[in-house]
């Protein structure tokens, strides 16, 4: 299929299993213009002599290294209007540096080619398809950010970006505390469980998929005793001997 928008022709790129793709033809009205695009570009300026959008059917063939030429795309008139704004979003699976976004799809009479995920007004990242939930890494432990959603449609206009959605990334656990077998949540919270039995002293150790760091060179599970008390704001973790979450609870 191809599309028009702002004198840009666009279309997919086309495969051949045989000689490979060579180039692509550009017709408008079934009439070819004597304008070929060599593979593997997929767009063509198109002028319309003036500053005003191209009238007619733009369209394209695509043409193999052997002279067999394909038959003519789905034509494209100009296409200059934006999609809808994506609406609802929502936030799942928070970890400290990951989370999930989905929100609500937008419309386009051309359809949604993709989504364009922007963090505090700047892109940070694009769906691969029209997929209206994606998830984002590389963020910081503990921080806020905005997030909103742009849809671009099959012809590549980009509609507005939907209201903004703030999430907070889940806090680094701070080790507080452990023991073999007496301390209990209440020692925990107000802070007199034994430093001798902290791992390694006290310092900040983050848990992944139920592992805890105990270093920055390993991801050992702590060791030398049946449970560890974990604290994240609020929140207690108490930690089995093989890194194993048993049980949250909160002061």
């Amino acid at each position: 299929m191809a599309y028009l928008t702002n004198h840009i022709l666009k279309w997919d790129a086309s495969t051949d299993t045989g000689s490979g793709v060579k180039e692509y033809k550009i017709y408008k009205d079934g009439v070819y213009q004597n304008v070929t695009v060599q593979h593997p570009t997929t767009q063509y300026t198109v002028s319309s002599g003036t500053s005003t959008h191209p009238t007619g059917c733009w369209t394209v063939s695509a043409v193999d290294n052997n002279g067999n030429e394909s038959s003519l795309a789905t034509c494209a008139s100009d296409d200059t209007t934006n999609p809808s704004t994506p609406t609802g979003l929502s936030s799942s699976n928070i970890q400290e540096t990951t989370f999930t976004l989905s929100w609500n799809a937008a419309s386009d009479a051309s359809g949604i080619r993709f989504y364009r995920i922007y963090k505090g007004g700047v892109l940070y990242a694009t769906t691969p398809n029209n997929s209206t939930s994606i998830g984002l890494t590389g963020l910081t432990a503990g921080t806020t950010s905005t997030w909103t959603v742009a849809a671009v449609d099959n012809a590549y206009n980009e509609g507005s970006q939907s209201s903004g959605l703030n999430v907070t990334q889940a806090s680094a656990l701070t080790l507080f505390g452990s023991t073999s077998s007496s301390a209990s949540l209440l020692d925990v919270c107000d802070g007199t469980v034994n430093t001798s039995y902290w791992h390694n002293g006290a310092g900040t150790y983050p848990v992944v998929n139920d592992i805890v760091y105990t270093n920055s060179s390993g991801t050992t599970t702590l060791n030398g005793g049946s449970q560890y008390w974990l604290m994240n704001n609020n929140d207690y973790l108490r930690i089995g001997s093989s890194g194993n979450v048993l049980s949250v609870s909160s002061c």
